[in-house]
C-alpha cells in the first residue's frame, strides 16, 4: 500500500575549493567576513563552514535534504525577527 517514491541516482564525487563561508545556521558571509543580512546557502554551496575545500561522495542528496530543511528554519527566524 502507497504512496512510494523513488529517485534514480548514481554514485558521484563532487568537490569545490573555495566554497561560499557559511556558519551553523547556513548565514552567508561576505569576502570582508560579515553576515549577509537574509542570504543563506543550502546544498554543497553550504559547505563553507567546514573549511575552504571539501570533496563529498555519496552524501549530497542527505545534504541537499538536511541543509534545505536548516536553511529554511533560519529563514523563517530571520523573517519572523522582521
Amino acid at each position: 500500500e502507497g504512496p512510494y517514491y523513488a529517485l534514480y541516482t548514481k554514485i558521484r564525487n563532487l568537490g569545490t575549493w573555495g566554497g561560499i563561508e557559511t556558519d551553523e545556521t547556513l548565514a552567508v558571509y561576505h569576502e570582508n567576513g560579515r553576515v549577509i543580512p537574509g542570504l543563506y546557502a543550502a546544498g554543497l554551496d553550504a559547505l563553507g563552514w567546514i573549511g575552504t575545500s571539501y570533496f563529498v561522495d555519496t552524501t549530497t542528496l542527505g545534504w541537499m535534504t538536511a541543509s534545505g530543511y536548516m536553511a529554511g528554519e533560519s529563514i523563517v527566524e530571520y523573517v519572523s525577527a522582521k
